[in-house]
């Protein structure tokens, strides 16, 4: 894909286009983010937050696709299962 996820100490993630060379808009003031995992072909992301709530999310426009409030906090994402190497 055409973006980098950075997550800071605090919690904040940074969605860079290094094509572009910037921050993709709407993820700008992201915070509390535990964890992140991208779906294997770039076009969504996964975040999930200390509180549990899980947010699934299209990388190009930021649009919220799902919440999922699971009933304990998410600790880190699971490795995605399809092992394909494009």
């Amino acid at each position: 894909g055409d973006v980098l996820l950075v997550r800071l100490d605090r919690g904040e993630a940074i969605f860079w286009s290094w094509r572009d060379g910037q921050r993709l808009p709407w993820a700008e003031g992201l915070t509390g983010v535990a964890a992140a995992r991208f779906s294997p072909d770039g076009a969504s992301v996964a975040l999930g937050f200390p509180s549990g709530e899980v947010q699934l999310r299209n990388v190009a426009g930021g649009e919220l696709l799902a919440t999922i409030r699971p009933d304990r906090p998410v600790r880190r994402a699971p490795p995605h299962r399809d092992r394909r190497r494009s």
